[in-house]
């Protein structure tokens, strides 16, 4: 089970039994699916399944929590022990369904929430480089450019998402440019 992270905003913990609620919503939401690689809506059998290999993994994903309520999930996926490589994935939902003042995204929480994943993937796990996929229209993109990923490959019309072809881009950053 991955370790609970604190920062100011957010705190990144293991998804828990009683998070499949949560877990759902996330999963099935259109708008963030439609920026992420989930292809379909999930079922309650498969996000339970989700919820107990992440808490035995250890290739840490977590839940976004704000004010003591998750808002979204990151994981450092894919992890390769050997050339100490993993994979970013990140997701916030908006306020819908989630009550009034408690949507993550806009607020800063995903940038701190990568953050926090990002110091202890290089310190803890040992990584040399992080990598994600994101499509190129997402907004998302500026904010990682933004923490150091730099662009390393342009896949073109990668995806149907949102009624079109998407590209999607390959991102990194490296241990020693995050430590910059």
């Amino acid at each position: 089970m991955p370790p609970v992270l604190r920062g100011e905003k957010v705190t990144l913990r293991a998804p828990r039994d009683e998070d499949l609620d949560f877990a759902m919503r996330f999963a099935n939401d259109e708008e963030l699916r439609g920026w992420l690689r989930f292809w379909r809506p999930t079922t309650v059998d498969e996000e339970r399944a989700w919820i107990r290999n992440a808490q035995r993994s250890d290739e840490p994903q977590w839940f976004i929590e704000h004010e003591g309520r998750p808002v979204g999930a990151i994981g450092l996926t894919s992890w390769d022990r050997v050339s100490r490589v993993a994979e970013l994935g990140v997701g916030i939902l908006d306020g819908e369904g989630l009550g009034q003042g408690h949507g993550g995204r806009g607020r800063g929480l995903g940038t701190e929430a990568i953050r926090l994943a990002l110091s202890h993937g290089f310190a803890e796990m040992g990584l040399q480089r992080v990598m994600l996929h994101v499509y190129a229209d997402n907004p998302a993109a500026r904010l990682y450019e933004r923490l150091g990923f730099r662009v390393e490959g342009r896949m073109r019309r990668q995806s149907w998402k949102r009624g079109a072809y998407r590209d999607q881009l390959v991102m990194g950053i490296l241990a020693e440019e995050w430590r910059a």
